[in-house]
């Protein structure tokens, strides 16, 4: 069976579903929310790779406009669209 690239989006799915395989075997609550969020990440990490590879070439303004999704927003600010449309 050939070895993972850990570093591809897809596998990294892989290795943080194991890492909360393991959390929760330690029953280590902590961890298991540590590994829960990895996972998380790397599942959105994945889905955007796999979009953007399918996505046609994109001008500035349009990657400028994805790019504020991706920001995180202050807790005391409402999260906001913008005119990204």
């Amino acid at each position: 069976m050939p070895k993972l690239d850990p570093l591809e989006p897809a596998n990294k799915v892989v290795f943080a579903r194991n890492n909360l395989g393991v959390a929760t075997r330690r029953a280590d609550p902590e961890a298991v929310a540590a590994a829960r969020q990895n996972l998380a990440a790397a599942k959105l990490e994945a889905y955007i790779a796999k979009v953007v590879a399918e996505a046609p070439p994109l001008d500035q303004s349009q990657l400028d406009a994805i790019a504020v999704l991706l920001r995180p927003v202050p807790a005391d600010k409402p999260a906001s669209g913008g005119d990204a449309v």
